[in-house]
């Protein structure tokens, strides 16, 4: 019986999954917490949970591991995107800053909008993006074993990866 939480699961509400202790919750909340797994063929990866150590921090490890490449990258699209669109006048042209690029002989301007909206489609994946990591699943023991029920319990820990 192998059960996995989906790194959509674990981020959803700023990785709440992630800022609770199990041991401290009330069997009914235990049970809650074990309904967030699901049976799974296999495990993507596994999340070594470390009690001690602050949910917050675990949850912005988890978005740089899964969505830092894709903001990152999603920023530089928007970004270029935005630049050729106000070298073909779509957009008004402002600088924010002129740099001279010595390799091609000529000044680039970088404008308010390259840079406000790259950073916005980089922050709108860091905080929507999970929702395209439906299929991803983690072995997370708080949930991926059940806390209350024995048999149930047992099976769990018989399938850790």
């Amino acid at each position: 019986m192998k059960r996995g939480v989906s790194v959509s699961t674990m981020l959803h509400a700023g990785g709440r999954i992630l800022r609770v202790r199990a041991d401290s919750l009330t069997i009914s909340e235990q049970e809650k917490l074990y309904n967030l797994s699901k049976p799974v063929r296999e495990h993507h990866r596994f999340l070594s949970h470390c009690w001690n150590s602050s949910g917050w921090r675990k949850a912005i490890a988890l978005v740089l591991d899964h969505l830092g490449l894709p903001a990152f990258l999603a920023a530089i699209a928007v970004a270029l995107t935005v630049h050729i669109a106000q070298n073909y006048v779509l957009f008004p042209k402002a600088s924010l800053f002129v740099v001279h690029a010595t390799y091609f002989h000529t000044d680039l301007q970088i404008s308010f909008w390259e840079v406000g909206l790259g950073e916005g489609a980089a922050l709108c994946f860091v905080f929507f993006g999970h929702y395209l990591f439906r299929g991803t699943y983690y072995f997370l023991d708080c949930a991926s074993i059940h806390q209350t029920n024995r048999e149930l319990k047992l099976a769990g820990i018989a399938n850790i990866p």
